[in-house]
């Protein structure tokens, strides 16, 4: 595309390697390039075959690099060309942008339009997904849990079945639905997983048996994330709550002063390392 641009800028063909070129760099995750190359075309054939393609397609990247109000205008004219009975795809992202941005309750109604309307288009793009996630966000736990069943049904990829049940144990946490959400992560474990997934499930059991008052068990599900991913993030994370459960529930100033740094030097460059760091400050005060 760029030698086309670059050595037939005014051929037949370069509207075609324009939209190619922006569609390109926005498979490989470079949406702000993608963007430019996909106002170029605006810009340079308005009434061009691909003006849909494209305002779509430079919405979508918008939305992706974080920009939903940018998204939003180069979405606008097509929301207004469609009227009532817009296509799957100009739904689709309308409905995404109004969960980025927390209008859960239009996407909420979007997605179920795309699924009534387009169930194919919906099988594709895991539109059931979306949706249990906007009413999760909602907070209309019954209706999430039940679109993520549904959902799960129909999954036949057993990476998509254990993507799910994490997402449903997640819910159910958010629903005070402890012991439910704790019996599905042990479901979720109970299967051979990366290291590296399995000491996340860990961290979150622990943060859902320690706001139980489960102290102990919450040690071990923490203590589990440190064998299983030593010297990342989530091991910081978890060193990090058992520190806090030393200091401020147990008392016991001098192991928590040694976890809290523990929990620096699993991960010094995450940002549970700066807040363990500064506990440190704190808790080195008041035992000297």
């Amino acid at each position: 595309s760029g030698v086309v641009l670059a050595r037939y800028p005014d051929s037949r063909y370069a509207d075609d390697a324009l939209l190619l070129l922006g569609k390109s760099l926005a498979r490989l995750g470079r949406h702000e390039d993608a963007v430019a190359a996909f106002r170029r075309y605006l810009e340079r054939f308005p009434e061009g075959g691909g003006v849909t393609e494209a305002r779509l397609a430079m919405a979508r990247s918008e939305r992706l690099r974080g920009e939903p109000q940018a998204a939003r205008l180069a979405l606008g004219p097509l929301l207004e060309a469609g009227g009532e009975r817009l296509s799957a795809e100009i739904l689709y992202e309308r409905s995404m942008l109004d969960l980025a941005t927390g209008d859960h309750a239009s996407a909420v109604e979007g997605f179920r339009e795309i699924l009534e309307r387009h169930p194919e288009f919906a099988r594709r793009h895991r539109v059931p997904l979306a949706f249990a996630e906007a009413e999760l966000a909602a907070e209309d736990y019954d209706a999430a849990l039940e679109a993520y069943a549904a959902y799960r049904e129909g999954a036949r990829d057993v990476a998509a079945q254990r993507e799910v049940a994490l997402r449903v144990a997640r819910a159910l946490a958010l629903a005070g639905r402890p012991d439910d959400a704790l019996g599905t992560y042990d479901e979720i474990l109970s299967a051979p997983l990366p290291d590296t997934l399995a000491a996340r499930l860990h961290e979150e059991r622990g943060r859902i048996l320690a706001a139980e008052g489960r102290a102990e068990e919450a040690e071990v599900a923490y203590r589990r994330v440190s064998e299983l991913a030593p010297g990342t993030p989530v091991a910081a994370q978890a060193t990090l709550q058992r520190g806090r459960m030393a200091w401020r529930e147990g008392g016991r100033r001098q192991e928590a002063l040694e976890l809290l740094l523990d929990a620096f030097l699993h991960a010094p460059s995450s940002a549970f390392a700066d807040s363990a760091r500064s506990e440190v400050r704190d808790l080195a005060r008041l035992i000297h």
